[in-house]
C-alpha cells in the first residue's frame, strides 16, 4: 500500500499518515484489491465526532469493548471499497490495550455480526454486546478490505 507515493507498513502507521492532514486534502492511495494494483484518490473528511454519529464506551467501564463506531452508510460503504449495500458498524478508533485491540480490530473495519446476529446499527451492536457479556466473550464477524473475518473479543 501507498500513501501519496510513499509505503506504508501497515494499518496504524496509515492512521497516522492521513491523521495529520487537513479536511478536504485529497490524497491518492495505491492499494491491492482482490489480488490486483488499483489507485484510488480520495479526499479527506473530517473525523466523526459523538454529534455526528461516531459512539463508543468509556475506556475504564468494565466489560467495554473499547471502540468508538458509526453506523455504516451506503457513503461510507462507497468509500472503504465495499458494496454499498454491506450492513453493519465501521470502526472508527479502537482503544489501546482494550479487548477490541486484543482482538485485532482495527479501525475501517465493518463488524456485520456479533455471535451470528446481524449489528446493521449502532443500537443494535449495543444490544448484541450486552447480550453477549454474561459469557465473557463475543465472536464478531468483520469485513476488512482484505476480506472476511471471525474475531472473538474476550471481555475484562
Amino acid at each position: 500500500m501507498r500513501l501519496d507515493g510513499k509505503p506504508i507498513d501497515n494499518s496504524g502507521e496509515l492512521s497516522r499518515r492521513v491523521a495529520v492532514l487537513a479536511p478536504g486534502s485529497t490524497i491518492q492511495l495505491d492499494v491491492i484489491r482482490e489480488g490486483s494494483a488499483k489507485s484510488v484518490r480520495a479526499t479527506l473528511g473530517a473525523f466523526p465526532d459523538e454529534k455526528e454519529g461516531a459512539q463508543g464506551e468509556e475506556a475504564g467501564a468494565k466489560g467495554a469493548v473499547g471502540v468508538r463506531i458509526q453506523t455504516l452508510t451506503p457513503d461510507l460503504a462507497g468509500t472503504l471499497g465495499i458494496p454499498t449495500d454491506t450492513k453493519g458498524v465501521v470502526v472508527a478508533e479502537v482503544v489501546a490495550g482494550s479487548p477490541a485491540e486484543e482482538a485485532g480490530l482495527q479501525p475501517s473495519d465493518v463488524i456485520v455480526s456479533v455471535n451470528g446476529r446481524d449489528v446493521a446499527s449502532v443500537e443494535a451492536f449495543k444490544a448484541e454486546i450486552d447480550r453477549a457479556r454474561p459469557t465473557g466473550l463475543a465472536r464478531l464477524r468483520v469485513r476488512r478490505a482484505s476480506g472476511g473475518l471471525f474475531l472473538i473479543v474476550r471481555f475484562k
